[in-house]
């Protein structure tokens, strides 16, 4: 933009803003208000490479016991879940 229009006219070329889709802010919205009244535990199900995931899975974390899981196969048994914890990168093992 710079080489194009020049330093001084790139305010007048150039727009950044910090925007999601709208299904995506629906669900971050439906997951909020739901926290008005948390579950006792919250499962979500979606790639551990999806910041939209990740960031539900963040949001629900503050208010319950939160599993974010990438594929049914991480359910191992009905007390055993592999899951990625909001505030980590790697994958635990809980048992219930």
């Amino acid at each position: 933009m710079i080489d194009r229009h020049g330093e001084a006219a790139l305010d007048a070329h150039f727009m950044a803003f910090d925007t999601i889709c709208n299904a995506t802010q629906e669900r971050q919205d439906a997951v909020r208000e739901m926290m008005l009244n948390p579950p006792d535990l919250m499962l979500v199900v979606g790639g551990f490479n999806s910041s939209n995931t990740t960031h539900l899975a963040e949001l629900t974390a503050r208010h319950c016991p939160t599993y974010h899981v990438d594929d049914a196969r991480r359910l191992i048994s009905p007390s055993q879940i592999e899951h990625r914890p909001a505030d980590s990168h790697d994958q635990t093992r809980r048992r219930a």
